[in-house]
């Protein structure tokens, strides 16, 4: 079957590295959808539908079904109306819910992680939040991994990247699954930084490379701050950005 005979396209709702994103309607049941397409030569070694199809948590967005063509990958997913990206909250001076954020972000980590599967793009901007319903779904696995040896190498979004795996993986070198979700853990600990502060804390740095050499949270200027925040939540930020520990997404 023709995706188009089964779907009307109504209108693009987001694009990025791997694809573009629309909403769209399915015939029958005038149900709505997201349709992400991604070009033939960008998903030969495309993990999205897996990685999804291996999930099954309220916190991540639902795969309904994907379309093969010579050209195109077609993945049909859950239409999250009335949900707004975490990053749009934070630019305008977050006023909502912190604590239930950052454990529905706790919980929605370690339910991919779960699986074996790193995110490796885990940013405000890929986590949707429905501020009627208290949801939050994670999306846009295009650049996740599976299974012990991960060959493709990782973009980085470099404001959430740990730096000590950014390096590794600028090299194209093959890396263990281990590794990518110590990043992810990083990009955690980041996301709850900026909710409670407002700002990354590479804010303070000059340049990325100061920023890898110099941060350390245990000496920063909004430690006691977040601590005390995050005192009910028993998440020990400074484990989620040690650069020598073995990181560990706390249990809520």
């Amino acid at each position: 079957m023709n995706i188009r005979d089964k779907y009307k396209f109504l209108k693009e709702i987001g694009h990025g590295f791997n694809g573009v994103v629309f909403q769209a309607t399915e015939i029958a049941s005038s149900n709505k959808v997201a349709i992400k397409i991604i070009e033939h030569d960008k998903y030969q070694d495309h993990n999205e539908t897996t990685c999804m199809s291996m999930i099954n948590s309220k916190y991540i967005v639902n795969l309904i079904e994907i379309f093969k063509t010579s050209k195109h990958l077609y993945i049909v997913m859950e239409y999250l109306d009335k949900y707004v990206s975490l990053h749009s909250l934070i630019d305008n001076h977050f006023k909502y819910d912190k604590i239930f954020i950052i454990k529905s972000l706790c919980r929605s980590l370690s339910d991919i992680h779960l699986n074996h599967i790193s995110h490796n793009d885990f940013k405000p901007e890929n986590i949707l939040i429905n501020l009627n319903k208290e949801y939050v779904k994670v999306i846009d696995f295009g650049f996740s991994e599976f299974g012990e040896n991960c060959k493709k190498p990782f973009i980085v979004c470099e404001s959430h990247s740990d730096p000590l795996f950014t390096r590794h993986s600028l090299q194209n070198q093959k890396s263990n699954i281990e590794k990518w979700i110590q990043g992810d853990i990083w990009s955690l600990g980041i996301i709850i930084y900026t909710i409670i502060v407002g700002h990354i804390p590479r804010k303070n740095y000059k340049s990325w490379d100061d920023y890898v050499n110099n941060f350390n949270y245990n000496n920063d200027e909004n430690k006691e701050l977040i601590d005390n925040f995050i005192a009910e939540l028993n998440i020990n930020l400074s484990n989620l950005l040690s650069k020598t520990e073995t990181r560990v997404i706390p249990i809520i």
